[in-house]
């Protein structure tokens, strides 16, 4: 006997298909190919005058409140984020050790009924509509390599995170990607994992997918070495911000995740890896930030804007710390200068 365990199969439209019904502009594929090219630019070093800015969201539950911070994000990066490259996390699917809601795009519902069909619809609408802001995307790739199908050509930059960094699958997936990827370290802070996946990405390699008819495909890339370590410290061991340097000087791109393990998961732990992170300035290629409308975490969608995983900074601290960001960038940009 076969699938004793499945309970249900749903017909999903191909990739294609839903470009079709959610098409991205002419306009929209310009502003993600420079987007990419801009990153790339600062992770070679070939662009040294602005560093990579990764805020938003711990995971998308409510685009609409998204939509909302999105625009005040940019609205407010417009006045002052010169020396920023600003990206949004949209995280539509989250990892998770023992269980738990895995994302808006299994479960746009909230609810476990795992309506994929338009979780996947109403993720792609966000990334549109977050686009035609002029604001680049970054998302983590979590599940098999059907899903980027979908999603990736409004991907500026794409993240394999620390449960996934090990996985020859997402290893192979990031091969093949058109942007930029970030391997964050393991679970337990060692950044060998994330050095070995950057190396094997770099690489020729072949995999099962699908293409974008959905069609089942013996998939074949050239590699991928626009890549770039993700420091996010480790639950278990704090904070491994003190790494980028050594990791800088053995030539490798650094970004560092302030939330995570580097802050012991609190909001005040943010903003001290936030501060830690500007020690190393000279020499790291940007940061990430979880960020939403309100401050703090809940259990259920009561509070409009707030997060329903990870505690989020609120909109008025993320301000403060991105404007302390761009004067620190521009600072050193001056010193430099006066060298």
């Amino acid at each position: 006997m076969e699938d004793t365990r499945i309970l249900s199969y749903v017909p999903l439209s191909s990739p294609a298909d839903v470009k079709l019904r959610i098409p991205r502009t002419k306009e929209a594929a310009k502003f993600v190919q420079e987007s990419r090219a801009a990153v790339v630019r600062i992770l070679n070093g070939e662009d040294a005058d602005h560093k990579l800015c990764i805020v938003g969201p711990c995971s998308v539950h409510d685009p609409a409140a998204v939509l909302e911070y999105c625009e005040m994000l940019t609205k407010a990066v417009s006045v002052w984020g010169t020396h920023l490259r600003v990206l949004v996390r949209l995280y539509f699917q989250k990892p998770r050790t023992t269980g738990g809601w895995t994302g808006y795009l299994d479960d746009p519902g909230l609810n476990a009924t795992f309506d994929a069909r338009q979780g996947i619809l109403e993720c792609r609408a966000l990334m549109r509509d977050v686009t035609n802001l002029g604001l680049g995307i970054c998302t983590e790739f979590v599940g098999t390599t059907v899903e980027p199908q979908y999603l990736s050509d409004f991907v500026t930059v794409a993240c394999i995170g620390a449960r996934t960094t090990e996985s020859q699958v997402h290893r192979q997936l990031a091969s093949g990607l058109s942007c930029p990827v970030g391997f964050k370290n393991g679970s337990d802070g060692s950044t060998k994992v994330c050095l070995d996946a950057m190396e094997f990405c770099s690489k020729p390699q072949g995999f099962v997918g699908v293409d974008p008819s959905g069609t089942p495909a013996a998939v074949k890339t050239s590699g991928n070495s626009d890549t770039f370590v993700i420091l996010r410290g480790s639950y278990k061991n704090g904070s491994n911000i003190h790494k980028a340097g050594e990791l800088c000087k053995e030539g490798h791109a650094v970004v560092v995740d302030c939330a995570h393990g580097n802050s012991g998961k609190t909001l005040a732990g943010q903003a001290r890896a936030f501060r830690e992170a500007m020690g190393y300035l000279d020499c790291i290629k940007g940061i990430m930030l979880e960020s939403f409308l309100v401050e703090g975490t809940q259990k259920v969608a009561a509070v409009r804007g707030m997060s329903i995983t990870d505690p989020c900074l609120g909109m008025q601290d993320t301000l403060i710390l991105l404007e302390e960001f761009e004067n620190a960038a521009a600072g050193r940009i001056l010193r430099k200068k006066l060298k």
